[in-house]
């Protein structure tokens, strides 16, 4: 009992606050506690959110409530404390380039860029910016700058449905700085410094894009591509809903499953179908749980009424009439091969279009850093385990590609976890690097202009660290 506290009492120590990630699909959230530079997870909890509120801005707040009310008290968090990411869709990114001149009265030169290309109001709203480096242009040596923007009214009410669900916020990001935060820890090496990398985010609607060199970010980019567009050009092609299209492929993940004689558990495991499109193991079981303890990372979410809905490795649903732990035993139905090559093409389509806006991000880095490549390729987000996604983009970008491993090096040692899944979890990317902004203190964007408005909290809003 004495060492079980001990253990408890350096687990804990240097506890940081709940990164909390609102998708569309899910909420993630996570605490870390750090001692001696070494990082354990303390909780973790994934859980869905309602997706037949998407359309009611009013319930799906209400609903997204109640989901971190049942996080909190399921998951084994310790303290109230969050730093959570502001929904892509209402931060305002852009790059611009600025001479000494203009730099001069930089505070005026960005509100006035923000009213004009966003239509913000400079004296109300939001406005941060990062340096990206020197660009030299000609005879002069310009300041690449990202600008990101969002309106008051969007930080306010965010903040309100936190504390409607019992939570204390003390800091506010945006994924991308959420994201190359996660790996930055990962690139401290020297030859790292001057290495160019691109740490790409595809979720459900949106497909967060971030070059970075060293420690530092170069380029930000949130692109209007992700899986429910996947999704969209499945049902288009087959005449089907959005929903039975994410069913379909659901299916074709599990497509010529067999039972994995070998251990002996009765699980179904998928065989490679093709290069193009190869399907992800599947019934793995993706819930991390700590013996003894209420400290989850659980992929496995829950209805409403508390029973829990098995998933793949994207944290979709699948059919429990074609999962191995089907308790009537039959293997899973196969698709036939007219709709499973309409599934693949429909699939690969979109993602060559977002092979190409990725490949626009790597020319412009280019072009701007006067010929610095581009040299490695992280993906992570739920749709990082869409095979038939990564091997389009493999052909497309001439760069190796990684699939992320957010909690690489973390202390997961009390948590019972397969040993071949430690290595994944891609979908906790942004969660992790939201949690680890506790650690740094100060960041290093500019704060240019704040609300007046003292219902909104001090928190400190896209840092880059």
């Amino acid at each position: 009992m004495v060492q079980e506290m001990l253990d408890w009492k350096l687990k804990t120590r240097g506890q940081l606050p709940i990164g909390l990630d609102i998708g569309d699909n899910f909420i993630k959230m996570i605490q870390l506690a750090v001692s001696d530079g070494h990082i354990s997870v303390l909780a973790a909890k994934k859980l869905r959110i309602d997706q037949s509120l998407a359309d009611d801005a009013e319930q799906r707040s209400s609903a997204i409530v109640s989901v971190i009310q049942q996080a909190l008290a399921e998951g084994g968090f310790r303290g109230k404390t969050a730093i959570s990411s502001l929904p892509n869709d209402h931060v305002r990114i852009t790059s611009l380039r600025l001479g000494e001149n203009e730099s001069e009265k930089l505070e005026q030169t960005l509100k006035n860029e923000a009213g004009q290309r966003f239509g913000m109001d400079p004296n109300k709203d939001s406005i941060r910016y990062m340096l990206a480096g020197d660009v030299p242009q000609g005879d002069e040596v310009k300041n690449e700058l990202i600008l990101f923007a969002v309106a008051s009214e969007s930080i306010k009410e965010h903040i309100q449905l936190l504390e409607d669900a019992g939570l204390q916020s003390v800091g506010i990001d945006a994924v991308p700085c959420a994201l190359f935060r996660s790996y930055e820890r990962s690139m401290q090496r020297q030859e790292d410094q001057q290495r160019a990398a691109v740490f790409v985010d595809v979720g459900s609607r949106f497909t967060t894009v971030v070059l970075g060199r060293g420690q530092e970010i170069t380029f930000v980019k949130q692109i209007a591509l992700g899986g429910r567009d996947f999704n969209r050009e499945i049902a288009a092609k087959l005449g089907i809903s959005a929903d039975e299209a994410e069913m379909l492929r659901n299916k074709l993940r599990m497509e010529r499953a067999m039972p994995n004689q070998a251990n002996g558990s009765g699980r179904y495991r998928a065989e490679p179908i093709g290069q193009d499109d190869t399907a992800e193991p599947a019934g793995q079981d993706d819930t991390i749980e700590a013996a003894g303890q209420d400290d989850t990372i659980e992929a496995i979410s829950q209805d409403d009424t508390g029973e829990a809905i098995s998933q793949d490795d994207a944290g979709e649903p699948i059919d429990q009439n074609d999962t191995a732990e089907s308790q009537t035993g039959r293997q899973p139905s196969v698709l036939d091969p007219g709709t499973r090559q309409v599934i693949v093409d429909a699939i690969s389509s979109i993602a060559e279009k977002l092979a190409n806006e990725i490949s626009l991000c790597f020319r412009y880095y280019t072009v701007t850093f006067r010929g610095k490549r581009v040299e490695l390729a992280v993906f992570s987000g739920g749709e990082a385990y869409e095979e038939i996604l990564l091997n389009v983009l493999r052909r497309h970008l001439a760069v190796e590609i990684e699939v992320a491993q957010p909690m690489r090096g973390f202390d997961v040692t009390n948590l019972s976890l397969d040993s071949d899944r430690r290595s994944t979890l891609f979908e906790w990317a942004v969660a992790v690097g939201l949690s680890l902004k506790g650690r740094n203190g100060d960041g290093k964007a500019r704060r240019i202009s704040r609300t007046g408005d003292s219902s909104v909290h001090e928190v400190d809003s896209y840092e880059g660290n």
